[in-house]
């Protein structure tokens, strides 16, 4: 898995996970850091497209490697839309066994802008844009947030 290193680094509560949707289908470079995203959700193919159930248990193995209260995972979204909603039902399922407060997580999708030639950030549950600065800067308050304790 990326930790985006130059942001992961600012907290010992706070990650940044970056992913690809699907294994080499193009180059994606972090809108974060510029480093060419290596790891990946799913393969290059997909054996059983419409295995939603087995999709949905790919991503539990993930999640399952990752405290999602303090993670920003961003997805970079490319491959076949039933991957996105197995991705999504197990980052809810996640979310919804979490009692607490203090949860600060977020699914990120980053979808391609054809036009800028970037990926433009969007919060999975609300569709609100983000943007790249302000994702660093809720990283930064959120670090010293956690040391005002």
């Amino acid at each position: 898995m990326i930790i985006t290193e130059s942001i992961a680094n600012c907290s010992p509560r706070v990650q940044v996970m970056e992913f690809t949707m699907t294994e080499g289908r193009h180059e994606i470079h972090s809108e974060l850091t510029s480093e060419v995203i290596s790891q990946s959700i799913f393969p290059n193919t997909v054996d059983e497209v419409m295995d939603l159930k087995g999709h949905i248990q790919v991503v539990d193995q993930i999640l399952e490697k990752i405290n999602i209260s303090y993670t920003y995972c961003i997805v970079y979204v490319t491959g076949l839309t039933i991957l996105l909603q197995a991705l999504y039902i197990s980052w809810m399922k996640r979310i919804s066994a979490i009692d607490s407060p203090s949860f600060r997580g977020k699914l990120i999708f980053a979808h391609r802008d054809r036009q800028s030639q970037s990926y433009k950030l969007f919060c999975s549950q609300t569709g609100e844009r983000i943007e790249v600065e302000s994702l660093s800067n809720l990283i930064e308050n959120t670090f010293l947030d956690s040391t005002i304790v």
